[in-house]
């Protein structure tokens, strides 16, 4: 007698196909996210620091400068246009972009209006304000200071505006606000906190446990199933039955349960003689 093995259901194909698509979608964004840190790396020293993953990045803001659209605590998220791509939209009359950049530029460049005539010490730290205006130094390449890009927050109530404004070039510029979300913000916030990295710490392990208990419990669940013995008729039909000590042989006639006797009986004397012989 030997225990007969459960067989797998086969998957349809429909499962594999989906079980394929899930695998992929997963297997590209881990990819995609992998190559981001990496460009993030290579270029960080370039960016003052700061990991911009194929021109995108995200940054919290932290004063109420332009909190009239830009919320203290949100999150924004940036992409580095061309500069030059922006110089000409300001040039054409656009007035509404805002820009993060690293103020660290020592470009001399006149006050750009009567109203705005302080331009505030460099605090070498990014910052996010509204563009409000900028020029062309012809003489000077791409990339090593030719578009110089005035700054300013819009937010009336705030010290940090007033007649203050701020200048910096292409080589100070990390990108222009794309997205601006308050629910952003307050998930970086939250698991930037103590409680958040508990959270995440014990959400993984509190998985971890279910799944392990779940194991143990379906281990102690198919050690009490009965076990199935499967035998085969004199005419090679199988025949079942459980541990339990109940059978399936009503269907055989008396021959054939004669038959299954003797062999029974043969391969115990059989196990008796080899156990013997050692």
């Amino acid at each position: 007698m030997s225990k007969e093995k459960k067989e797998k259901k086969p998957k349809s194909l429909t499962a594999k196909i989906i079980e394929w698509v899930i695998t992929g979608v997963f297997g590209v964004l881990f990819l995609f996210a992998f190559a981001g840190f990496i460009d993030g790396m290579v270029h960080k020293k370039q960016y003052f620091g700061e990991t911009l993953r194929f021109g995108w990045a995200t940054f919290v803001v932290q004063t109420d400068s332009m909190a009239d659209h830009l919320p203290v605590d949100s999150a924004i998220i940036t992409y580095r246009e061309s500069p030059k791509k922006i110089f000409n939209m300001i040039q054409n009359g656009k007035d509404n972009i805002d820009a993060s950049f690293f103020d660290y530029c020592d470009t001399p460049a006149p006050d750009p209006s009567p109203e705005l005539d302080y331009r505030t010490p460099h605090k070498k730290m990014v910052m996010t304000h509204r563009i409000i205006g900028a020029f062309e130094k012809t003489d000077v390449k791409e990339g090593e200071g030719r578009y110089v890009f005035y700054a300013a927050g819009t937010n009336p109530s705030s010290d940090q505006v007033g007649n203050q404004y701020q200048v910096f070039t292409e080589k100070e510029y990390l990108g222009v606000v794309k997205i601006c979300s308050n629910f952003l913000g307050g998930f970086f916030k939250f698991v930037s906190s103590i409680w958040g990295l508990l959270i995440l710490l014990l959400v993984p392990a509190f998985y971890l446990v279910i799944v392990s208990v779940l194991d143990i419990f379906k281990a102690y669940k198919d050690d009490d199933e009965k076990e199935v013995v499967a035998t085969q008729n004199a005419d090679g039909t199988a025949v079942t039955s459980e541990g339990s000590g109940s059978s399936r042989l009503d269907s055989l006639s008396d021959a054939q349960r004669e038959k299954l006797k003797q062999e029974l009986l043969q391969e115990m004397i059989e196990k008796k003689k080899n156990g013997g012989n050692k």
